[in-house]
């Protein structure tokens, strides 16, 4: 059995097929994959990061025309992919070949989380209700019994991650934090393969998880668990939050040096307690960095 060695590549070899060696014998040739990011990738539950592990769905689907992602896959697998800029291996169980015909081309995308076994109509779904979810999608690649070098999974994150720290000045002894919240954004809840685009949930109101009740001081600790929303093309987007003392509805985050808040980045807003009053400043971080930021509360 004919098992070629492809290295893990930059997709823009891709369109150098003209250079390939053509092997129209009766052997099988293998479908080998590698897989990449372009930022930084675990469980479902929390952001995927470089170094971290996930299991990714890949489908095929097999044509000898336009490619249809409507249309039922050819063949379905998952895999588990270390996340990080550096390229590496993908290993399809049970393997994957090209189509005997040379003219058939093979149509691959991939996505985290894998949701629906069997995607219909190019739909996938996934469970989320509470933003933790932090969904993956690689671009097609294709290839052939023609075409059969360099074909890397170019993975990237198309949501904004947001996440908070609190501080306090001059509080009133024993004053706590309870509960952040978003106002009117949306979570990621599935993908549409035939656009290759994330599909949202909006949520009038998204508590952020896992903020402890515990005294605000006036060192900087985090409140939460990082949230994943639809990137926000305005530059500022409403918050509630709420001490034992009081309610803050609403406060305004505005982020400098960007247009909005975009896809691939995480902003960390950092929200500093006055007596009555939150002072805001945000940053960003981890998944690219660049630009900074402030808010106002209002």
């Amino acid at each position: 059995m004919k098992k070629l060695f492809i290295p893990a590549m930059a997709l823009v070899l891709l369109a150098s097929c003209s250079e390939n060696t053509e092997s129209f014998d009766s052997e099988p040739v293998e479908i080998r994959l590698g897989a990449g990011m372009a930022a930084s990738a675990d469980a479902v539950k929390s952001p995927v990061n470089s170094g971290d592990s996930f299991v990714a769905a890949i489908g095929g689907w097999v044509s000898d025309q336009a490619v249809d992602y409507k249309a039922a896959a050819s063949w379905l697998n998952t895999a588990t992919i270390v996340a990080g800029t550096t390229e590496e291996d993908v290993d399809l169980n049970p393997v994957r070949y090209y189509d005997a015909d040379p003219d058939k081309v093979t149509y691959m995308k991939a996505w985290y989380p894998a949701g629906d076994a069997d995607p219909a109509n190019g739909v996938v779904t996934f469970e989320n209700t509470d933003g933790q979810t932090d969904p993956l999608l690689a671009a097609e690649v294709s290839g052939s019994k023609r075409d059969y070098a360099s074909k890397n999974l170019h993975f990237s994150h198309p949501t904004t991650q947001i996440k908070f720290k609190i501080k306090g000045t001059d509080l009133e002894p024993g004053t706590q934090i309870k509960s952040i919240s978003l106002k009117d954004v949306n979570i990621p809840t599935g993908f549409d393969l035939a656009a290759n685009s994330v599909t949202y949930t909006a949520k009038a109101l998204l508590p952020v998880p896992d903020v402890e009740q515990k005294e605000i001081t006036a060192t900087a600790e985090a409140a939460g668990n990082a949230v994943m929303i639809e990137p926000i093309a305005s530059t500022t987007f409403d918050i509630v939050v709420e001490t034992n003392k009081y309610t803050f509805d609403p406060v305004t985050v505005t982020v400098n040096g960007d247009t909005g808040f975009k896809a691939g980045k995480a902003y960390e807003i950092e929200l500093t307690f006055v007596q009555h009053e939150i002072k805001l400043s945000a940053t960003v971080a981890e998944w690219t960095t660049g630009g900074g930021g402030s808010a106002s509360f209002d």
